[in-house]
């Protein structure tokens, strides 16, 4: 079966009653690609991703901030953001880092292998370097 759209929505809408089961999201197995659809590169929404995720709009876009080294969608002419499977990937393992196994943004960016807090700017940065 070819990935399309709508492929990603029945997908998301099949996994709905799992979702408000387990209290959001279709859970955080050891592998993320264990729950993942098989979309290939299809490009997903911030509404799809959070369906999937289980993780709400603001808290993507937080992350997107706080974890801007790992974690940066696509954006299309009209600055929406569109979101990959390997960004899906990367959204379920900071989940994981956070939520599972409690680790704090600090802990999280060191385990990610990223520097710094995420919070400070290039400029910032150097100005201390200096």
């Amino acid at each position: 079966m070819e990935a399309t759209p709508a492929t990603a929505r029945r997908w998301v809408i099949s996994h709905a009653p799992l979702e408000r089961e387990m209290g959001g999201g279709v859970g955080l197995p050891e592998s993320p690609d264990a729950t993942l659809p098989a979309l290939g590169d299809l490009p997903l929404t911030i509404q799809q991703v959070e369906m999937i995720a289980g993780v709400s709009k603001p808290t993507l876009r937080y992350w997107e901030r706080i974890f801007h080294d790992f974690l940066d969608p696509h954006r299309t002419a009209g600055n929406q953001r569109i979101y990959s499977m390997d960004d899906v990937r990367r959204i379920l393992r900071i989940k994981r880092l956070l939520k599972i196994e409690m680790f704090t943004i600090c802990g999280a960016r060191r385990q990610l292998g990223l520097s710094g807090t995420g919070t400070e700017t290039e400029t910032e940065s150097k100005e201390v370097q200096s």
